[in-house]
């Protein structure tokens, strides 16, 4: 770039003289900003300066876009930036708006709001500070160049040139100045949500420290409480073991009852079916008895007709008359022994009804006895299937509590790590 060289085709350099009048606006109620143009010397007739080159700055606006942006692909970061939030079309037309408006003359309060607006911007999608001092110093150079192009008197460059800075410089004045309120805004509402943040870390920690303590006296407690109901468990195993083996001894000693009784019922009914016959015996005997007694009194009475007979014989017949009276002697003994049998007899048929009425009773008590064993089979058969369930699930409760216990611990270790968790957090919030 040849600065304040005249170029060799001179009609594109025009006079002062030549370039139309322009109107300009300076109106700005912050005495601030004003403090700040007159600290640069920045008048009305630097403004009047900038807006007379405006035409020269529209015709070459496609130019001046074009090598801003060139600049800017030097930096392959800031096109990430660009390309995150907006595209360079979208931006190119901007910037095109922006650097036409800069020449319009106007220096007033909408003109610091745009300002204002960009330097939020750069904030919000992260453009410092030097981009954005680097982007218009190499905005500075393409005006320079315009104006050295369509400028004749060097006198007059040198004054543009001048006012084109110091409205650089002021518009960069307004834009850094926001830009830092905007950071130190920014900052405060940082430092705020840090405070908020450091706080509520603070309680989080503390509450998660008391809930980690409540918890672990929770735990200690449930953990015993599962060690004794593992305990319990484990004697229910033991107990329902007894069980189903007294259950096992019990049935097997009923069958044991349950065949004894069996034994005897048979027994019964053969003493039974015994005395039956014993008392068909007897009441044999009994007619028997009458028999040999009904021939006993027929021949005590042949006797007697026999002694009649023989004292009719007289001296002749004396010793038929002896045998004639041992005859009834004999037949009165067999007689009187036969009254004796028969009494006999009599005596043990009673015995025989005694014995029969007790072998009545007792196959009567054995068949009740044989119902009861087999109600108590059933009820025994139902008591170890009771048992085997009880031990089966005795089995399952003692599985899950050493499972639940083994549950407690992991937690318990947990509670102990979110306790040193908070602990360091509460350490960590007072250095944040």
């Amino acid at each position: 770039m040849s600065w304040f060289k005249k170029t060799e085709n001179s009609k594109s350099t025009v006079k002062q003289q030549d370039r139309l009048p322009v109107s300009i606006t300076l109106d700005l109620s912050d005495q601030e900003l004003m403090k700040q143009m007159e600290m640069i010397h920045f008048t009305k007739e630097d403004i009047r300066a900038i807006a007379s080159i405006k035409t020269f700055v529209d015709q070459n606006i496609d130019k001046i876009v074009d090598d801003f942006y060139k600049a800017l692909g030097e930096q392959p970061n800031l096109f990430e930036i660009i390309n995150q939030y907006s595209s360079i079309e979208r931006l190119s037309q901007t910037l095109r708006r922006h650097i036409c408006e800069m020449f319009e003359g106007k220096i007033n309060q909408e003109f610091v709001e745009k300002r204002i607006k960009i330097a939020i911007i750069h904030l919000q999608i992260g453009l410092e500070p030097k981009w954005y001092l680097g982007a218009f110093q190499n905005l500075f150079f393409s005006l320079m160049e315009i104006v050295e192009e369509n400028i004749e008197s060097k006198a007059e460059v040198i004054e543009i040139i001048k006012s084109i800075s110091k409205l650089l410089n002021f518009e960069q004045q307004i834009v850094l100045e926001a830009y830092e309120k905007e950071f130190r805004r920014f900052r405060k509402k940082h430092e705020e949500e840090r405070i908020l943040i450091e706080q509520k870390i603070a309680d989080v920690s503390e509450t998660l420290s008391n809930f980690s303590d409540r918890t672990n006296e929770f735990m200690t407690q449930l953990n015993q409480q599962s060690v004794d109901m593992l305990a319990v468990a484990n004697e229910n195993v033991e107990i329902a073991n007894i069980m189903e083996n007294e259950a096992h001894s019990s049935k097997d000693k009923l069958h044991q009852e349950q065949q004894l009784i069996n034994n005897i019922e048979t027994s019964t009914r053969t003493i039974n079916d015994r005395v039956k016959d014993l008392k068909k015996a007897s009441e044999q005997v009994h007619s028997i008895i009458s028999i040999i007694t009904s021939i006993a009194e027929q021949t005590n009475l042949l006797a007697l007709n026999a002694a009649i007979e023989s004292a009719r014989a007289g001296e002749y017949g004396r010793g038929f008359s002896v045998v004639a009276d041992e005859v009834r002697k004999l037949a009165e003994e067999t007689k009187k022994s036969i009254g004796n049998v028969s009494t006999l007899i009599e005596g043990i048929n009673g015995q025989i009804e005694d014995v029969t009425s007790s072998v009545e009773e007792v196959s009567h008590l054995t068949q009740e006895s044989s119902k009861e064993i087999s109600n108590m089979d059933v009820f025994f058969e139902k008591i170890l299937q009771a048992a085997e369930k009880n031990k089966h699930q005795s089995g399952v409760t003692k599985a899950e509590l050493t499972q639940t216990s083994d549950i407690i611990h992991q937690v318990t270790k947990l509670m102990e790590q979110i306790s040193g968790s908070s602990e360091y957090l509460m350490k960590l919030s007072q250095k944040f």
